[in-house]
């Protein structure tokens, strides 16, 4: 799968993009995009960290800062790195690239 974070620091030219592939997944009867919501995390300061958390907010989606300690409990399975912060948008999730191409050539 690809990643499909539905900002991806680029609201503007994603906006409706979840949409979409709800609308192939209707069209096609195939299992496209899982809504598992997205964490970024970064150290203090990280330029793309804070480009991403301007655009959930400046996009209106919703979001959650985290503290290390919380991400930590929280989100047990990723490494985080000692001083990080992170973002948790529950909108977020993955595009099952495969299936999306096979939708797309299917017609």
């Amino acid at each position: 799968t690809r990643h499909g974070e539905r900002a991806g620091g680029q609201w503007d030219r994603n906006a409706g993009l979840v949409d979409g592939w709800r609308e192939l997944e209707a069209e096609s009867g195939r299992s496209i995009y899982l809504a598992c919501g997205t964490l970024f995390f970064a150290r203090p300061g990280n330029q793309l960290f804070d480009q991403n958390l301007a655009v959930m907010a400046g996009g209106g989606l919703p979001y959650e800062l985290l503290d290390e300690a919380t991400a930590r409990r929280r989100f047990p399975a990723f490494a985080m790195t000692d001083g990080a912060v992170g973002v948790f948008n529950p909108d977020g999730g993955l595009v099952d690239a495969d299936a999306a191409v096979g939708a797309f050539l299917a017609g």
